[in-house]
């Protein structure tokens, strides 16, 4: 090549690029015009004059639309038969998203309301001045209510720390081998009815430290099952009034009971994820998983005392 026109050749295309960085554009040589193509989902560019550049063609989803506060950045490339250029977007990685099925550890809160069933239980010895062997009382349907806070490790596993109040009314009492009286001198059970039974309130109050185990399946439901060991806190101060059963009696005496016994339990459910929706940012850790709870309790203490309680609940994971 004449060593003049190369040397105007290499001035011409110095100072088309000096002339052309400011803008930041990339300029090529006087063959090779570039011009934009705005309206191309991917912003590819192609030359005009002797040599054209090939279309770019990538999917619209393959493209990272571009923000007000970010510029798009383009590389240049060859073509395969080194006879054109062509200008690229550079497709910057977004981040992955946060399904509401994929799995979040963390600090939770927990709470539930739900109805419970009592089974009967005994109590043995004699209250104050009154004395029969045992007693077997009967409760009616109640009220429970639950709060927790845990943690949970992984998709599977979660501890927590629960405590709560169950609240229902003594309805029956069936003393054994009472203290002889007048009228039941041979000492036969008798059956208290809630007409003399006053004050019949029973309150149970369990701490427990429960173990959940979830089992994964990739959708927004979340079967479980767990147990928990504690300890109950059992009151009873009811009054006993005159108590008659077919013309045999017992002299009246309080029904107290105000104990703490080792308790246990054990439960299984079903969770649903309720947020977050099918996507969110993970830039935004802070957004609380929140999920229904629909689950069977059964809970007992070591005095013989069984609870089954069917409960709704919410639980926040954040």
């Amino acid at each position: 090549m004449n060593p003049t026109l190369s040397h105007r050749v290499a001035l011409s295309s110095a100072l088309a690029i000096t002339l052309a960085s400011p803008l930041g554009a990339v300029v090529l040589p006087s063959a090779f015009v570039m011009s934009g193509q705005s309206d191309n989902a991917a912003g590819a560019f192609r030359a005009t004059g002797a040599h054209r550049l090939p279309e770019h063609t990538l999917a619209p989803e393959q493209v990272a639309q571009p923000s007000a506060s970010a510029p798009v950045r383009y590389q240049t490339v060859v073509s395969p038969d080194g006879k054109s250029f062509q200008q690229l977007p550079i497709v910057e990685p977004t981040p992955a998203p946060i399904r509401a099925t994929d799995f979040r550890s963390g600090v939770y809160l927990r709470t539930a309301v739900g109805a419970f069933l009592a089974d009967d239980y005994d109590i043995g010895g004699g209250v104050h001045n009154q004395k029969f062997s045992s007693a077997q009382i009967s409760s009616r349907a109640g009220f429970r209510f639950t709060g927790a806070v845990g943690y949970k490790f992984n998709d599977w596993f979660a501890l927590e720390l629960e405590s709560g109040v169950l609240y229902n009314e003594i309805h029956e009492v069936i003393v054994e081998d009472p203290k002889p009286t007048k009228s039941n001198k041979s000492g036969e059970s008798i059956v208290i009815g809630e007409d003399d039974i006053h004050d019949p309130d029973q309150f149970q109050v369990p701490v427990m430290l429960n173990a959940f185990f979830f089992i994964p399946t990739g959708t927004r439901l979340r079967p479980y099952l767990g147990g928990g060991i504690g300890g109950m806190f059992h009151w009873v101060d009811a009054q006993i009034s005159d108590p008659q059963n077919d013309g045999k009696t017992i002299d009246s005496f309080n029904l107290e009971i105000d104990d703490f016994d080792f308790s246990y339990q054990a439960f299984a459910g079903l969770r649903y994820v309720i947020t977050p929706g099918d996507r969110v940012n993970e830039l935004d850790p802070t957004h609380p998983v929140v999920e229904a709870d629909l689950g069977y309790s059964w809970l007992a203490n070591d005095t013989g005392a069984q609870n089954h309680s069917m409960m709704l609940g919410l639980s926040f994971l954040f």
